[in-house]
């Protein structure tokens, strides 16, 4: 069975070693401390390794569906002004009477 120290470990993930110890911490890589450093499982790394890569894709793959959500959601506020507009303007010459001519003038005795 491979172990890893902490130094070791930030050089495979070429990271600080503190980071590491941080990872340790809050529970996202597992390790034991027999003494006073840390020993890391090369299965616990493996596993550790994978988690960030998923969650690595997960933060890019939200980031594009953002993205695609934003450019669709400006194509449509742009589509509904167009098609506002053009529905006042229609509803303005429906409601706006329609004089023909002079209007009559007022006849007073």
């Amino acid at each position: 069975m491979q172990t890893y120290t902490v130094d070791e470990v930030a050089q495979i993930c070429q990271c600080h070693s503190q980071t590491i110890r941080e990872h340790i911490k809050k529970g996202r890589l597992r390790a034991c401390r027999p003494g006073r450093a840390y020993c890391i499982k090369q299965s616990d790394l493996d596993d550790f390794l994978r988690e960030l890569e998923n969650t690595q894709m997960q933060a890019s793959l939200k980031r594009e569906s953002e993205k695609k959500c934003h450019y669709i959601n400006e194509k449509a506020v742009s589509g509904t002004t167009i098609l506002h507009s053009q529905a006042v303007k229609e509803l303005e010459a429906v409601l706006t009477p329609k004089i023909k001519g002079r209007p009559k003038s007022c006849m007073t005795n």
